[in-house]
């Protein structure tokens, strides 16, 4: 047989003629013979001459007919009558095969040549006999879209969805011995008295090769009818066992089908299928023109029109069926699901047989009448994966199966598809296969205990409310098997808490509802709504009861980072022009600061060292202006008049850093300044003050530039650590180290470089002496110099450490060129390094062990965090500079000042040069400042903590830290387990969901808006929702959901599920605001919105309408 007669099957009944010389002969054996045959095939006719065969079928022209021949006979009659349409197919029963299969090889119609007659028999059988092609076809096939209901959008049946993922998942999953084991015990089990289908497991069991696996699936094995029954009932099931096969077919398929591509100099390809379907159907397929069709199983058709027409005309004319031909056009240079010409391939090589795979979808084109031929054209094209109204399917698929495939993959799809006593099932499946100690058993836990969340909601829905209640105790009995802060232990009471509200057991559901909140605000990130949803029970019951309600927004707001109380709109925006890109600005309060040519002239020399100069002839303005600035450190030039107002105000705000006074009479005000201990000095000549501040922030740029840093105690790389904790200390880390890995990927390219020189040039307008270093760089600039650069005395490391430290995201990546090109030079040096240590055995010599250091000053406050965080780490968030002489970083350490907020450290560092770790590199010699010694670290160094003392000599603090391995365990484990939520693909949009998950929402945006990330945008929106839905200002949180809700209508197809998310989202607030009659409007949206794509059993429509139920009562 061949694939295309597997899958189409003829109604019609054939007449069987048996064509020898030794037919209707005497002797007892082919008496026997003949009976035999009569008993398998009714209607055989027997003929031991060509004349009578011959008269037979000219008298009976419009029957069909199947003969079995003898090799002496058939090398006769076949090259007479093989081009007869009547002739369905050719068997030949002879005593030596080879002979015979030399002259059958012209001859296409033969389908089999064998010395075994049952083998033969067996073949006409399975070809032939009874089935109805018109059942099976209805079975397998389905409509996907109706242009005539949804004109501009297109909705998606989700049954095709849900197989056409199954079959992936199968393809996906990685259990080749046990899928096959499987396979082969399904297949004698379907057989077990079959002792022919028994040989043939054996055989497959024995010499199956991947390359052969269309080849079995053609053979007269029955291989082929366990598939097609298995996927036209989608017996999911029983596909599951054949997963081996379906998986090898598919490989097969798609390696010939690559080849086909990348050979054929045709444009478009056509194939052909011909059947009987019912007339019912045919009037369907006519309304749906322009429909999308898709069939559930592997389709057969052939590249030739004469064999897809045979099958079609001498098929029994039946009332209630019309004669169809399908004609199947595909675009070869359109991306499609696989198909091939696989005739080279199967048992029966001499057929041009096409095999489509599973679940491909095809649009219905046209269908006319063809009266000449008496049967109907039907029109098909395949759609390629691209086709809009595929798109969202393909996406969906994809990130289904994204992270793995298996048993636990398919119980999920088994979740979403309303099928719950099936996923059940393979969740036990799944965790039959485990010890009792493996890890994954939580994921078994973790999806029994969401199934039994679901069947809950189900139930309450129905107002089943002694069946919920079964569920929610099997969901909590399960739940014991998690640690104790678990969020789905949250869900357990939470779920119990709901439906003793419905019931009315106000106080039982208040104690639930608790029990609830103390899990949430532990193991849920801020602002998390379920964490909202269960303060808003809280409060609404407690005024019945008279209960307090925890107060939980200090907890939850303490994941963000302490300068940050609220999302973007409450955050300073951050413009590409005329910002201050360093730490220091110089504010001069004078009231003829802009009238004098003498202060234009020092204006003009102090820009070589601060580009950032703010001039005020008003002492309030310039007050209030002060106390706004919150990241910067001012340097404050004050005449002696306003000096003596404006000091004693603003003396000990932390962001004023120094005070010069510039006055005509020193001696006046050097009175009343030796009280402020900022006051570096009172000053009555102009160069003598220029030179001073300039001399000044050279040490300063040195010694106070905060270091861009952060810093993890060792509790936050515990075990015990939850979500929340994690994501409020870690949250930096994670986002800085990945940045790193975003940055040194992307594109490098001139565009890159021009980016940089613009943004530097625009906040630099101006500033002679810096501009002059810009065109340096525009002109000189190369990677071999990227150090020198780094090191230069110039505006570039101190932009660089001040937009890393602000986590700055223009910044950074408008100046991405210059970090990667310092970043793979600091990497080479680092190699370079290590190879000469290899070279020189590092074992042996006693150089394995370097100690580097530098000194500077750090606020009070790091200090703090630092000393109780010994044994944890520190991530330097920017190239760090340090110097193998002791004695040098001391003494920049001890011309730090010592200040209400500042301390002095000398940073002692341990690098055992054997182990894995960040890059470093010794740049004495190519720096800008070739005599220092100097070591510079890779950015994203990690060091751990391992003890602080205090030199009382010195008055400074000594850190002493080590360089951590790549491989250490504790972060290693930590940041695995960190990336596990974000996947492992390190991307922008990776630093972006991070960004989200810290509350940074402002940063957040900038990138999805940098990259057009639309899911990136509306996740931002609904977090800024999620925000003011918890600080109560509902108002603002409808808003937000609405914005969500319009980014969505806007890129998404009209029925994406997700929209209907927004609505639910929209009904919660309204819900909360108690705006009850809004909050019903939008739930029965939503549900209204999910219908379109989702079963009714579906938990996302189970939630809308008992949220719904609940306000309705």
């Amino acid at each position: 047989t061949s694939i295309m007669s597997n899958a189409t099957k003829l109604p019609t009944m054939p007449i069987y003629i048996w064509l020898d010389s030794s037919a209707n002969s005497n002797s007892h054996s082919l008496n026997m013979l003949e009976k035999h045959l009569k008993t398998k095939l009714a209607n055989l006719k027997t003929f031991n001459n060509i004349d009578d065969f011959k008269e037979f079928i000219q008298t009976y022209a419009d029957e069909t007919f199947v003969l079995l021949v003898s090799g002496t006979y058939g090398r006769q009659i076949v090259p007479e009558i093989h081009s007869l349409p009547q002739l369905l197919a050719v068997y030949v029963y002879c005593s030596n095969k080879a002979r015979n299969e030399e002259w059958a090889k012209e001859y296409i119609k033969i389908e089999g040549i064998s010395t075994d007659v049952n083998d033969l028999v067996e073949r006409i059988l399975s070809k032939f006999a009874s089935a109805s092609v018109a059942d099976s076809f209805r079975c397998s096939s389905a409509f996907i879209t109706n242009p005539s209901i949804l004109p501009s959008e297109y909705s998606i049946n989700h049954e095709v969805i849900w197989l056409r993922l199954f079959i992936e998942i199968l393809i996906c999953m990685n259990d080749t011995n046990e899928a096959k084991d499987d396979m082969l015990r399904f297949w004698r089990e379907a057989y077990v008295n079959d002792e022919k289908q028994l040989r043939y497991v054996d055989e497959f069991e024995g010499t199956f090769h991947p390359s052969r696996a269309i080849w079995w699936y053609t053979r007269e094995c029955k291989l082929y009818y366990l598939l097609g029954r298995a996927s036209r009932f989608k017996d999911y099931n029983d596909l599951y066992k054949l997963r081996f096969i379906i998986k090898y077919i598919y490989l097969q398929l798609q390696e010939e089908h690559q080849r086909y591509m990348e050979e054929s100099y045709k444009s478009c390809f056509t194939a052909y299928r011909g059947q009987r379907i019912p007339f019912d159907e045919l009037e369907l397929l006519k309304t749906k023109i322009g429909s999308l069709y898709s069939f559930r199983g592997l389709l057969s058709a052939s590249s030739r029109l004469d064999i897809a027409m045979a099958f079609v005309k001498h098929a029994t004319n039946d009332a209630t069926q019309a004669a169809v031909l399908f004609r199947i056009v595909t675009n070869t240079e359109q991306k499609t699901m696989a198909y091939a010409d696989v005739s080279k391939l199967t048992d029966f090589p001499g057929e041009s047989e096409v095999l489509f795979m599973f679940g491909t979808i095809f649009q219905v084109n046209n269908v006319q009448n063809d009266s000449y031929q008496n049967m109907w054209i039907i029109e098909l094209s395949l759609c390629e994966e691209d086709d809009p109204r595929l798109k969202d399917m393909s996406i969906y698929i994809k990130h289904e199966i994204k992270d793995r495939a298996d048993l636990i993959t398919l119980a999920n799809l088994f979740v979403r598809m309303g099928e719950y006593d099936k996923a059940k099932e393979y969740y036990c499946k799944y965790q039959s296969k485990l010890s009792a100690d493996d890890s994954n058993v939580k994921r078994v836990w973790n999806g029994l205990s969401n199934l039994a969340d679901i069947e809950g909601n189900y139930y309450i829905s129905l107002n089943n409310y002694a069946k919920a209640h079964e569920c929610f105790n099997e969901q909590l009995k399960l739940c014991q098997n998690l640690p104790s802060y678990h969020p789905q232990n949250g869900m357990c009471y939470a779920n119990i808490a709901s439906l003793c509200e419905l019931e009315g057991q106000k106080r039982l559901a208040l104690k639930n509802y608790q029990k609830a909140h103390k899990i949430y605000i532990q193991s849920l990130p801020a602002y998390h709504p379920d964490t909202t949803k269960v303060e808003q029970a809280i409060e609404n019951l407690s005024s019945h009861s008279h209960s307090t309600v925890p107060n939980t927004k200090t907890t939850t707001s303490t994941v963000k980072s302490s300068n940050t109380s609220e999302p973007q709109e409450m955050s300073e925006k951050v413009s590409s022009v005329n910002v201050n890109l360093e730490t220091f600005l110089i504010v001069w309060l004078d009231a003829n600061v802009n009238t004098t040519k003498d202060n234009e002239e020092t204006y003009n020399e102090l820009r070589s060292s601060f580009n950032y100069i703010k001039t005020f002839d008003d002492l309030s303005t310039c007050q209030e202006y002060i106390e706004g600035v919150k990241l910067e450190k001012i340097v404050l030039i004050v005449s002696g008049g306003y000096g003596k107002d404006i000091v004693p105000h603003i003396h000990n705000l932390a962001q004023v850093n120094c005070i010069y006074v510039y006055c005509a009479d020193k001696g006046r005000h050097e009175e009343w300044a030796r009280s402020y201990s900022k006051v570096q000095a009172v000053i009555i000549k102009r160069k003598k003050l220029i030179e001073n501040i300039i001399e000044d922030q050279r040490i300063r740029n040195l010694t106070e530039d905060p270091v861009p840093m952060s810093i993890l105690n060792q509790r936050a790389v515990s075990k015990e650590m939850t979500a929340k904790d994690i994501s409020k200390e870690m949250g930096s880390i994670l986002w800085f180290q990945l940045l790193v890995e975003v940055l040194l990927r992307m594109p490098n390219d001139a565009n890159a470089k021009m980016e940089l020189l613009q943004t530097w040039r625009e906040n630099y307008i101006g500033n002679t002496s810096e501009l002059d270093i810009i065109d340096q760089f525009e002109h000189q600039f190369k990677q071999s110099k990227a150090v020198w650069w780094y090191t230069r005395e110039s505006s570039l490391y101190r932009i660089l450490n001040k937009a890393l430290r602000e986590q700055s995201i223009d910044i950074i990546f408008a100046f991405r060129y210059f970090l990667t090109k310092l970043s793979k030079q600091v990497s080479k040096l680092y190699d370079n390094y290590m190879d000469n240590f290899k070279s020189d055995n590092i074992e042996d010599n006693g150089k394995r062990i370097i100690h580097v250091y530098r000194g500077q000053a750090i606020t009070k406050e790091e200090l703090a965090q630092m000393r109780a965080s010994i044994d944890g780490f520190i991530s330097i968030n920017s190239f760090f500079s340090t110097s193998r002489s002791k004695t040098k970083a001391r003494r920049f350490a001890k011309r730090s000042p010592v200040t209400e907020q500042l301390d002095r450290v000398l940073f002692r560092i341990k690098i055992d040069v054997c182990l894995p770790t960040k890059p470093f590199a010794d740049i004495e010699g190519i720096s800008s400042h070739p005599d220092e010694r100097e070591i510079l670290f890779m950015l994203g160094s990690i060091f751990r903590i391992n003890d602080i003392t205090y030199d009382e000599n010195d008055a400074l603090w000594i850190l002493n830290l080590n360089l951590c391995s790549e491989d250490d365990f504790e972060l290693k484990e930590l940041f695995a387990y960190l990336k596990k939520d974000i996947g492992e693909e390190t991307s922008m949009v990776t630093l972006g969901n991070i960004l989200v998950q810290m509350g940074e929402y402002d940063k957040a945006e900038r990138i999805f808006l940098r990259i057009n990330h639309h899911e990136g945008l509306i996740a931002v929106e609904e977090h800024k929702g999620n925000f003011y839905l918890a600080m109560k200002n509902y108002k603002c949180a409808v808003g937000h959901y609405e914005q969500a809700l319009n980014l969505r209508c806007k890129f998404f197809p009209t029925y994406h599920p997700d929209i209907g998310k927004s609505y639910g989202e929209i009904a919660m607030a309204f819900e909360f605001w108690k705006q009850y009659p809004k909050a019903i409007d939008y739930y029965q949206r939503t549900i209204e919105h999910y219908r379109f794509t989702l079963v009714d059993n579906h938990p996302l429509i189970i939630q809308a309408k008992n949220s719904l139920q609940k306000l309705q009562r």
